[in-house]
């Protein structure tokens, strides 16, 4: 195979996906917690979105 195939991602390309990726979800918070707040009530809706915040910060810390 070529070297290409076997390259991973520059530094540059995997910091300029995690920001966009960072920005959209962070941009996207408060129309989903308004979503959310339609079907349920304020405290579940804080729960579930404290807890997935949780799950994604043990996952990130456990890939580093």
């Amino acid at each position: 195979m070529t070297e290409l195939a076997h390259s991973s991602p520059s530094p540059r390309a995997t910091v300029l996906a995690a920001a966009i990726a960072a920005t959209s979800i962070w941009g996207l918070a408060p129309a989903m917690t308004t979503l959310a707040v339609a079907e349920v009530d304020a405290l579940t809706a804080g729960l579930v979105h404290s807890v997935i915040a949780v799950v994604c910060g043990v996952g990130m810390a456990q890939r580093a």
